[in-house]
């Protein structure tokens, strides 16, 4: 089944039947950024009441978020009982939750659960992990030749970098157009691929990330992204005045922030 078409059908969730997924030990995910991250493009869509997503966003087992999620975007955040957070202390103590075994969990409670309410989900055990191989999951993506001289017409006429995101082929999409091998194709696309496993690459391939399992929704058949490890990930190629190539980014979006790893 097409990746955005799974998400489509988890926007048309009921709240109790999101409830019922975020209260699930069987809901799988490569990491609890990538739930939370969900939760929130539901809430967009829905817009429950307020009473509803702080229920909803309760249930986040937050310990288990990547490292980078824990530090740079949950103290960030704003919900009512992002609290957990709002200390070194308190973000410390996420973290030891996050790494530590049944054994060590049962320890932890007993010195710090007077002292915070240790028995919320944000402590909660880690989710199973999604079914993906050592190598990830890959997505071809491409960008038509028509976006991309209209980049590069916008970087001459303002003198500085453009850039233009590439459009992801979801569902087994064939992709077309010239590959980033140098294959020429009928439709003059630019072409490569994003694979997970990693976070790598280099301009003239397909750059190499952290694989998703979902896909925001673009066209009918494509996506402007992947999620993976609590963050949306983008391939944007880069057109610099007077460079006779283009750059090719791997960036994180989350919110309004922009990160590019590779070029």
């Amino acid at each position: 089944m097409p990746t955005a078409h799974r998400l489509q059908q988890l926007l048309s969730f009921p709240t109790a039947a999101m409830e019922s997924l975020l209260r699930s030990n069987h809901l799988a995910t490569d990491d609890e950024g990538t739930v939370v991250v969900l939760l929130e493009r539901w809430i967009a869509a829905n817009r429950p009441p307020s009473s509803a997503q702080d229920r909803l966003r309760s249930l986040l087992r937050l310990c288990n978020a990547n490292a980078a999620y824990l530090t740079d975007i949950l103290p960030r955040l704003r919900w009512s009982g992002c609290d957990i957070a709002s200390t070194p202390e308190r973000l410390a103590l996420l973290f030891r939750y996050g790494a530590a075994g049944t054994t060590e969990r049962r320890r932890l409670d007993e010195l710090y659960g007077n002292r915070y309410d240790t028995a919320i989900a944000a402590y909660g055990i880690v989710r199973p992990p999604s079914v993906v191989g050592e190598e990830g999951l890959s997505y071809s993506w491409e960008v038509t030749a028509e976006d991309l001289a209209a980049t590069v017409a916008a970087a001459a006429e303002g003198g500085k970098a453009a850039y233009q995101c590439a459009t992801f082929l979801l569902g087994g999409t064939e992709g077309r157009g010239i590959s980033s091998e140098g294959g020429a194709g009928a439709a003059g696309a630019t072409r490569g691929s994003s694979a997970g496993g990693g976070m790598q690459g280099g301009a003239g391939g397909g750059a190499r990330g952290a694989g998703g399992p979902v896909g925001s929704v673009g066209g009918a058949s494509g996506a402007s992204s992947v999620t993976a490890r609590g963050f949306d990930w983008r391939v944007a190629l880069r057109c610099t005045p007077g460079e006779d190539h283009a750059g090719v980014y791997l960036r994180w979006v989350q919110g309004r922030s922009r990160v590019y790893l590779t070029s």
